[in-house]
């Protein structure tokens, strides 16, 4: 015994030594508490990203039905597909009246498609005493019409309301801006407002999202787009045809392109959708190739959320997929949080480390590699975060933004052997922070063809990037030249910037951030109530209403509707709202 104590005594005096050794550094692009943000410079704010603008948790959605109910039998062999589709069908929830149907522990088969459109519906499985996952839904084919098809399609559309238009030009940073109002609807203190810029003329705005420094390709014009630019805020104050959004406009608004300002109707919108404590498991032992024929795909393409807001989803593990998580369609303030994707049948081993990170090396670990191709996609989403993520094996591309993703955090995140994805058609402005590649040679793995131009448009930011074999002498692989305009590379040890408008700062392999997650360094920051103006005006309305029942648990009323803001003991907002209930 005293052996072991005088060993756990050395130990813990190493740990403080390595601790001791390293040196904690402010970046000048935000200093302690934000002090030296910069509402008009190259670092966005993200902290508006998430479900509920990450203000609220994820709800708790009480249960309305159970699949124990149906004629499916779990454990047995046959198809439960189609009860558990009757079930979700019969359902009556909506944004406002939220209901869970539990999928009881065990396995469930599913040979069939499954297709969610009804706001406010959950599905829920059951957790051990630890919290891990019991419920499995199994899947023992390819998908049975189309490979690239998904197997649980969450599909829903944005119910907007456009009121006009911006006819002035509003600079980044700026929160007060006129509404050329088109009719005699007009915001509201708490709407969520949405404003969309397009480059219907010319491509003056896709270079601007460029830094002007990389020419856009011809294929992210012409395909889907000219939409590029989507903003979400709500409004904070109004005064005549002028408002006051809650956050700084995080780049310009120009006449020359055109714009639309529209409320978001999260209530009509497809929205308050949860998947939650499921095991995701696929019959698949093929190690994934890219670049092969449809036929020739596994077809392990699992969830997909389209057009929707508001949504989740919570403590999951993928087993054996090819493509595990796809936010689409402009779907916009959704969280993903603690999904860990493993393989089981699939057993490749990683090629080992060599002290080297060419282009060919990297694609021969891909290809030696070979599991599933993309665990996480925001693709022409917004505003949207992923986090509490662990990849257990190597795939493709981990961490995926595409097609004019914008103002996405990923942070929490540790794997193997991680790569940053930029998958071309012009993603920009998302965040990485707070995360362990595991190794690093892949981190820049970037792909998506030439046609659609550079792999990222601007102020990309990455902070606090840990990585394993840090006692190499060997330099992180720079960002591509193609692409990464103002690029912001915070704390990842020995990295240096490819090209004169990128900027990197604490690169020493004993330097660390003193904030080691960003976001939620913003989050916390813009929480804080800092004007005393916002705190009388809340002392004052709150003297003139009468709240019941008092004392209260969980939930009071106030005697008529009203914007309220709910602080904590230290000052910190903790919630906020316009209505007559807290």
């Amino acid at each position: 015994m005293k052996k072991i104590k005088l060993l756990s005594l050395l130990f813990l005096c190493l740990i403080t030594e390595k601790v001791l050794s390293q040196t904690i550094k402010e970046s000048s692009l935000w200093g302690p508490g934000g002090v030296n943000w910069d509402p008009k410079g190259r670092l966005p704010d993200y902290s508006y990203a998430g479900y509920g603008f990450y203000d609220v948790s994820i709800p708790n959605v009480p249960q309305k039905a159970s699949l124990a109910s149906t004629s499916a039998i779990v454990n047995d062999a046959n198809d439960d597909s189609d009860a558990l589709q009757a079930l979700i069908n019969a359902q009556t929830t909506s944004a406002t009246n939220r209901g869970a149907i539990l999928i009881p522990k065990g396995r469930w088969i599913i040979r069939k498609p499954l297709k969610i459109t009804k706001s406010g519906l959950t599905l829920k499985g059951e957790v051990d005493a630890n919290g891990k996952p019991l419920s499995e839904l199994y899947f023992p084919i390819p998908h049975p019409t189309n490979r690239r098809a998904y197997w649980i399609e969450i599909d829903g559309n944005l119910n907007t309301t456009k009121l006009g238009n911006i006819s002035t030009n509003v600079s980044q940073g700026t929160q007060k801006f006129n509404i050329n109002y088109s009719g005699t609807t007009k915001f509201a203190v708490g709407d969520i407002i949405q404003i969309v810029q397009n480059d219907k003329t010319d491509k003056s705005l896709m270079s601007y999202l460029h830094g002007n420094d990389d020419k856009p390709g011809d294929e992210t014009s012409t395909a889907f787009f000219p939409d590029v630019n989507y903003i979400y805020a709500r409004v904070k104050a109004v005064n005549g045809n002028e408002i006051t959004i809650d956050r700084n406009l995080p780049n310009d608004i120009r006449t020359t392109w055109t714009n639309t300002v529209a409320r978001l109707n999260k209530n009509s919108s497809t929205s308050e959708i949860g998947l939650e404590n499921l095991i995701i498991t696929c019959n698949n032992s093929a190690s994934f190739k890219h670049g092969v024929a449809v036929s020739e795909e596994p077809g392990y393409r699992m969830i997909s959320y389209s057009g929707v807001t508001h949504c989740w989803a919570k403590n999951m593990i993928f087993n054996d997929m090819d493509e595990g998580i796809r936010l689409q369609q402009e779907s916009c303030l959704n969280t993903c949080t603690k999904i860990v994707f493993q393989d089981l049948i699939r057993n490749l081993s990683y090629p080992r480390y060599e002290n080297r990170s060419t282009r060919g090396y990297i694609y021969d670990c891909e290809q030696r590699a070979g599991a599933g191709h993309h665990p996480l996609t925001i693709w022409h989403a917004y505003n949207n975060v992923m986090e509490d993520i662990e990849f257990k094996d190597v795939y493709w591309h981990e961490l995926s933004v595409e097609g004019a993703a914008a103002f996405n955090v990923f942070h929490k995140v540790k794997g193997i052997a991680v790569a940053f994805d930029n998958h071309s058609w012009m993603p920009y402005s998302n965040l990485w922070t707070e995360i362990d590649l595991g190794r690093q040679e892949r981190l820049w793995f970037n792909s998506g063809q030439p046609q659609r131009g550079p792999k990222a448009g601007w102020r990309n930011t990455y902070w606090n990037i840990d990585y394993d074999y840090l006692e190499t002498r060997e330099p992180i692989q720079t960002a591509e030249i193609n692409g990464f305009a103002f690029l912001n590379l915070i704390g990842l040890p020995r990295s240096k910037s490819g090209k004169s408008n990128q900027f990197v700062e604490i690169t020493g392999t004993n330097e660390k951030v003193a904030q080691p997650n960003l976001f939620l360094a913003q989050v916390d920051r813009r929480r804080k109530v800092t004007s005393v103006d916002d705190v009388s005006q809340a002392k004052i309305t709150l003297q003139s209403l009468s709240v019941s029942p008092n004392p209260s648990e969980g939930v009071f009323y106030l005697s008529r509707k009203s914007e309220w803001i709910l602080l904590d003991a230290q000052g910190h907002q903790i919630l906020k709202g316009d209505s007559d209930q807290v």
